[in-house]
C-alpha cells in the first residue's frame, strides 16, 4: 500500500506573539506526504519553513505560540497533543534534521554522547548495545572512523560531518 497518507497538514496556522498580540508567521498552508514519499519544502529566508517543521513536531514554546489546523499524523490530530504525547513520537518516529548543524549539537559533549542520548530516550538497549548501535548509525551516515568520531567535539568536525552526526541522530 504505497499510497498510504502518513502526514497531512490541513489549513495550517502559526503566530507568534509579541506583546499582547499575535503575528502570522504560517497563514493556511496544507500538504500531505504519503509512505516511502520525500517532500521537499522550499522558499526564501524567513518564508516559513522550520515554522511548519517546527509545529509539526511541536517544538514552538506554547506560552508565545498559536498553532492551529490541523496536523494529521497516523490518523490522529496532534495540534492539542501534550509534550507527553508528543514525546513519545519525536526521534521515535518523526525525525527532525535541524539546518546549521553546530548550533544544534551541545559544543560540550562528545559527538558519541549525543548520538547515545537519543538512543537512551527512545529505545530499551543497554549501554553496550547502545554504544554499538551509535557505531553503526555513524558508519551508516558516511563517517570513515566511527569511534575517532565518537570520541571528538562537534567543532573538532566538518561542517559536513556535523550534519551527518545530526542524520545519525535523527
Amino acid at each position: 500500500m504505497g499510497n498510504e497518507k502518513i502526514l497531512e497538514i490541513k489549513d495550517l496556522h502559526t503566530a507568534f506573539r509579541f506583546q499582547d498580540e499575535y503575528f502570522d508567521a504560517v497563514d493556511g498552508v496544507s500538504f500531505s506526504l504519503h509512505k516511502n514519499e520525500l517532500l521537499a519544502i522550499v522558499g526564501e529566508s524567513g518564508c516559513g519553513k522550520s515554522t511548519i517543521a517546527n509545529s509539526i513536531v511541536g517544538l514552538h514554546d506554547k506560552n508565545f505560540t498559536r498553532v492551529s489546523g490541523e496536523i494529521i499524523y497516523n490518523g490522529e490530530n496532534m495540534v492539542n497533543y501534550s509534550e507527553e504525547q508528543l514525546n513519545e513520537i519525536r526521534g521515535k518516529e518523526i525525525g527532525f534534521i535541524f539546518q546549521d548543524p553546530l548550533a544544534s549539537l551541545n559544543p560540550l559533549h562528545r559527538i558519541g554522547k549525543q548520538i547515545e542520548e537519543s538512543l537512551i530516550y527512545h529505545t530499551d538497549l543497554n549501554s553496550d548495545q547502545r554504544y554499538e548501535r551509535m557505531l553503526q548509525l555513524l558508519d551508516q551516515v558516511g563517517i570513515v572512523n566511527p569511534k575517532r568520531t565518537a570520541n571528538q567535539f562537534p567543532h573538532q568536525l566538518s561542517g559536513g560531518m556535523r550534519q551527518r552526526v545530526l542524520i545519525a541522530i535523527a
